[in-house]
């Protein structure tokens, strides 16, 4: 690829290339009454696509109707847009390339397809338009109502798309094709090191290291000479506090970090807190903690264990574990923590809008203590999970910025694809 200004470039608009009958622009199915259980046909959401451009399947709901819905159907290379949602959502954009049948998109979604002798790229008119959603420009011309912001036909038929000769088009799909496919590879690192990990710990956790004989207790089989004890003798358990009233201005907006929910990862081990800052006044009626202390969720997304990675307040939907007694290694505390969350959650009672663990609950949980030396030994293998983890997460990132960076030269015709095109015919 070379820099270069291309003078071979048009710019039309999507209602010019309705008009010549190259593409037709159509919003999608209404339909309320929808299921999970797969009964009916599948029913394409504002969820499924996500905001690198893709499409997820992983949450797909289904209808059931008499209605006639044949040209409502998805078909191979059709452009997805979401043309209803929050104002910062809404003209999400990507290429319907799965494998899924008889799916049918929402009305909160148009379908951009193209005719067979269209002189135009599919991928590379939904990473254009993916191109504009990162601009924020659909944010500039959305319409917005009571709870969410929508994208007309007639607005979107408006959209000028530059088109360069539809071998260029071609090239810089196929370069940036190539960019997400490396991303998508490094994601499927991350589902087989997490599956790993997951296996490690419950291997570990019931067997231990030495192979030697198991005994039964109440929270399940452990080695021989492990013993049972319970979490609040091995550490002092101190609850976050919020400082009120929340909008009040002489405890918020400052400069001392507080970790919040959403800070947090399930695959996070160190969180440095970045949503929310408090001034000193504030920080004073909050928890203070210090970096390198462990710290566990205990509302919302309940029983996420980390660390902080620098000094912080915490939130009141959070515990911290202080003065962790010389017996039990910190950082095998925070894998054991990790192992029993789907049990944290199971015992955890339901407030009125999420599920709470009480401090009561997590003094009195019960952890295995094997020795210092056999803690030490599952804690640094399953912490090699989490560095690889950590690695193909930076990984994904540069991606992320190489690709962003890459759209928007290619895009503008800043950078040339002109090289990849002798390639691509070659191929």
């Amino acid at each position: 690829m070379t820099k270069h200004t291309s003078n071979t470039w048009q710019t039309m608009t999507l209602g010019k290339l309705e008009a010549n009958r190259l593409v037709t622009l159509r919003n999608g199915f209404p339909c309320g009454n929808n299921n999970e259980s797969g009964r009916g046909i599948p029913h394409i959401r504002p969820m499924n696509i996500t905001v690198d451009s893709r499409i997820s399947l992983g949450s797909v709901k289904y209808i059931e109707t008499d209605r006639d819905i044949s040209t409502y159907r998805i078909l191979p290379n059709d452009v997805i847009f979401n043309n209803t949602n929050s104002h910062d959502l809404v003209g999400k954009t990507a290429l319907w390339d799965c494998s899924l049948n008889d799916a049918v998109p929402s009305n909160h979604m148009s379908i951009i397809r193209f005719a067979d002798n269209a002189s135009v790229e599919p991928y590379y008119i939904a990473q254009y338009l993916h191109l504009l959603w990162l601009q924020r420009y659909f944010e500039r011309i959305r319409r917005q109502h009571v709870n969410q912001a929508s994208i007309s036909l007639e607005r979107l038929r408006e959209v000028t798309i530059p088109l360069p000769p539809l071998p260029e088009q071609r090239a810089i799909a196929k370069a940036l094709r190539a960019v997400q496919e490396a991303k998508d590879a490094r994601k499927k690192e991350i589902a087989l090191e997490r599956e790993r990990k997951a296996a490690l710990m419950e291997f570990l956790f019931t067997h231990g290291t030495k192979g030697e004989p198991r005994k039964q207790t109440d929270i399940g089989e452990i080695p021989q000479s492990w013993n049972v004890v319970k979490l609040g003798k091995m550490c002092k358990i101190v609850r976050g506090a919020s400082p009120r009233p929340k909008s009040d201005p002489r405890y918020y907006r400052g400069t001392i970090p507080r970790l919040m929910i959403a800070d947090i990862t399930r695959d996070g081990i160190f969180v440095t807190p970045r949503i929310d800052h408090l001034t000193e006044e504030g920080a004073a009626l909050s928890r203070p903690m210090k970096k390198g202390d462990l710290i566990l969720s205990i509302s919302g997304t309940v029983a996420l264990p980390c660390f902080l990675a620098v000094d912080a307040c915490i939130h009141d939907g959070f515990i911290g574990l202080k003065d962790i007694d010389p017996k039990i290694d910190a950082f095998y505390l925070l894998h054991q923590l990790f192992f029993w969350r789907d049990r944290l959650n199971l015992i955890a009672p339901m407030g009125s809008i999420f599920k709470n663990l009480t401090t009561d609950i997590v003094k009195n949980f019960p952890i295995y203590l094997p020795t210092i030396q056999e803690q030490l030994f599952i804690a640094n293998t399953l912490t090699s999970c989490d560095k690889k983890m950590a690695v193909i997460r930076t990984e994904i990132n540069l991606l992320d910025e190489l690709f962003r960076g890459m759209l928007e030269e290619l895009m503008s015709g800043r950078l040339s694809a002109v090289p990849l095109i002798g390639k691509e015919t070659r191929a």
